[in-house]
């Protein structure tokens, strides 16, 4: 071993190698090798699961003579403005009733805005109350309730 005045200088014997894996451990270096290479494999499964997760999500093409469940732009901004799109989806329950639920139920537009400004809880039994909401005018109310009559086309 050779020491120098700055104090331990390393040199390439089995002696120091052996100080080292004793230290460290045998394999250190194929121990990461390999859980970064069993890092990427579990991200790259993530991101295909979550990749199929949001193919499974986009909905199929509606057949001939069908209607879209997805609601042009001009209602969808009008939904989220008003906040009709944080309880409510076209197909599937949130916290409300889907669109579909509704438009089965055959409302006027004119029930339809009597009913988002005061809402009727019997109505809906099987879903938490809706809140009043008032703030939503009568033309915005009008514009979504024709929409959502249309899928029960």
């Amino acid at each position: 071993m050779i020491v120098s005045a700055a104090g331990w200088v390393a040199c390439s014997s089995n002696e120091t190698k052996d100080a080292y894996d004793k230290f460290y451990g045998k394999g250190r270096s194929a121990r990461e090798a390999e859980a970064v290479v069993a890092d990427s494999i579990k991200r790259a499964e993530r991101k295909s699961a979550r990749e199929a997760e949001a193919a499974a999500a986009v909905p199929a093409a509606a057949p001939s003579g069908s209607v879209s469940l997805t609601p042009p732009a001009e209602v969808a901004a009008l939904m989220e403005k008003n906040t009709c799109s944080v309880c409510h989806k076209a197909g599937e329950r949130l916290v409300g009733p889907p669109w579909v639920e509704v438009a089965k139920k055959k409302y006027s537009i004119d029930e339809i805005v009597a009913l988002v400004h005061e809402p009727k809880p019997e109505h809906w039994p099987d879903y938490p109350p809706m809140a009043p909401l008032a703030f939503v005018t009568k033309e915005d109310i009008t514009v979504i309730g024709t929409w959502i009559n249309s899928l029960n086309q």
